[in-house]
């Protein structure tokens, strides 16, 4: 019962991360083109998967404590090898490789996204962007006045 129970729970995690790594190449898109809306819809769906793959990954460390196995990573791969699931489970690992790298990615963009949003901002305070500039003498020069736009 519990090898088909955590064969079962690997097939659910497959289809699973292969789905969320849809997900995250869909939201790389429209993050790209700063489309919201559908960021929210993709950020409903993400959770719902995550916390799926969440359970299953729980359900799947009881089930290998209950055969006597530790519930780590390094158990779970000693117990697919007994059972000749080991393909599924590095198939598994991989894709969970993959959604990590994919998630790094959109992580870097939303950083990005979120400094370009702080420069504009500042842009429209009047608050200086850029390096400090400096004199013929080699002294570095303080803006000393700030206009923001509305007052330009």
């Amino acid at each position: 019962m519990t090898a088909d129970t955590i064969s079962t729970l690997i097939e659910n995690d497959l289809a699973n991360t292969e789905q969320l790594s849809q997900l995250l190449k869909n939201e790389r898109l429209q993050l790209e083109t700063r489309n919201l809306e559908a960021l929210q819809s993709l950020l409903q769906q993400k959770t719902e998967l995550l916390a799926s793959i969440e359970r299953n990954g729980k359900a799947c460390k009881n089930l290998l404590q209950q055969a006597g196995f530790p519930g780590t990573r390094q158990g779970m791969k000693e117990y697919c090898q007994q059972l000749g699931l080991e393909d599924s489970f590095t198939a598994l690992q991989d894709n969970l490789r993959k959604c990590k790298e994919l998630t790094l990615i959109n992580g870097a963009i939303v950083h990005r996204s979120r400094i370009n949003t702080l420069k504009i901002i500042d842009i429209l305070r009047g608050i200086p962007t850029g390096a400090g500039l400096y004199t013929h003498a080699g002294e570095s020069a303080h803006a000393t006045e700030f206009r923001s736009l509305g007052n330009a």
